[in-house]
């Protein structure tokens, strides 16, 4: 039965953190707001970093709740608000609705629906964590299936109607992750009740960790933090800039665009899932630290090339290395400050993902318009990203290991 709840807890997680991806279907309703409303994209495009900031002040908050009260009340929570704010952004006749249905209502569903199941698995799986969160996070690029479904809608029933029939789909399917997402019993130490086992466990169980207040006040956390936010932004910075550079480039064809954004999210998915396994066996410090690495090599190369082929290839390789930063994080925060907290401090951690959305673009944007290169900006997130490989090896350093 212990082991039903915990391959049940894993599915429940997975299909919560692929709902909490239908953040990023704004773009799939912008073109009609536009059209009806007469707003400009960026008036419409506002809606999506209100909503990041939201999830991000979120996060801290609803992993306390995971901590403090368990999965179920921050997991139904962030379920309903989900589902609430998607249906009354139906409604949206003006800007100022569209920010607080959009932006705040859903920012807050995705804060409290993405973080719970992560300490939840992390407990579950302690013999496999890396594999099982890794699992887990690959919910949130499956998403893109709720981003198809939500643009088949919309020629066929309107853009009103279709945000309505994706309020009552991820209504349903947010539910079933929330019923199936539970805690462990005390007593879980290896993904089996001690007493079915006579060996000594060499991770230890969730009663143990530091406390938020602890985490904070370590250096560890700041190295980890930015470590974090400096490879996440530089991914960001090449995938905010493809379409204007494959325009600038020429020879790149909406039909090949729309071939890479086929391929990208399988690159995301596998990247999060293989390197989770791979932590298992290395480390967390050296699969993350080459991880960021080979994000170095894409960066640095992607300016150079006009070959379609090798384009592409470098960019599912850069999508497989963001990927892999999802899964390998929070493993590498329950290693560094135990899972008996981890809801609040993986909360804490990251927040330093939801700063790159919003940052890498924006920065990319800027240096192209300051410079006329796109290659400034991709060798701009290069050095980001080789300073994130120095942060990560610096935190991983023994004498930075936080007291559990």
């Amino acid at each position: 039965m212990r082991a039903a709840n915990r391959w049940g807890s894993l599915v429940g997680g997975f299909l919560l953190i692929l709902c909490t991806g239908s953040i990023y279907t704004t773009p799939v309703f912008s073109g009609s707001l536009e059209r009806e409303f007469g707003w400009t994209a960026r008036q419409v495009w506002l809606s999506f970093p209100i909503g990041i900031f939201v999830f991000a002040l979120t996060a801290v908050p609803a992993g306390r709740l995971q901590d403090k009260l368990g999965s179920s009340f921050p997991a139904f929570l962030g379920a309903a608000l989900l589902s609430v704010g998607f249906f009354a952004t139906s409604f949206a006749s003006n800007l100022a609705w569209l920010y607080l249905t959009f932006g705040v209502l859903i920012g807050l569903g995705c804060g409290l629906a993405y973080i719970p199941p992560i300490p939840v698995v992390a407990k579950w799986f302690p013999d496999k964590q890396g594999l099982a969160l890794g699992l887990l996070v690959a919910g949130f690029p499956t998403s893109t299936l709720i981003n198809r479904a939500a643009g088949a809608m919309i020629p066929n029933f309107g853009w009103r109607l279709a945000l309505q029939l994706l309020s009552g789909l991820l209504l349903v399917v947010s539910l079933i992750g929330a019923v199936l997402l539970k805690n462990p019993p005390e007593h879980w130490t290896q993904g089996r009740a001690p007493d079915e086992s006579g060996q000594e466990k060499r991770t230890p169980t969730f009663s143990e960790g530091s406390s938020f207040g602890q985490m904070v006040r370590s250096s560890r956390f700041y190295k980890m933090w930015f470590s974090y936010c400096l490879a996440a932004t530089g991914a960001s910075m090449l995938f905010g800039g493809v379409a204007s550079f494959a325009a600038a480039m020429g020879g790149f064809s909406p039909q090949r665009l729309g071939l890479m954004n086929n391929l990208n999210p399988l690159a995301n998915v596998s990247g999060r899932i293989v390197s989770g396994w791979l932590s298992d066996a290395w480390g967390r410090v050296p699969v993350l630290a080459i991880t960021i690495s080979i994000s170095v090599i894409v960066l640095a190369l992607a300016p150079t090339t006009t070959h379609l082929g090798w384009f592409t290839l470098l960019l599912m390789v850069e999508f497989w290395c963001y990927g892999a930063l999802l899964a390998l994080f929070p493993a590498w925060t329950a290693d560094a400050f135990g899972t008996k907290n981890l809801g609040a401090n993986y909360g804490a951690v990251f927040t330093a993902w939801t700063v790159a959305p919003i940052l890498g673009p924006t920065l990319s944007g800027r240096i192209v318009r300051m410079t006329g290169s796109y290659a400034t900006a991709f060798y701009s997130a290069a050095i980001l990203s080789l300073v994130a490989v120095g942060l990560v090896l610096w935190a991983g350093k023994p004498k930075s290991r936080a007291s559990a």
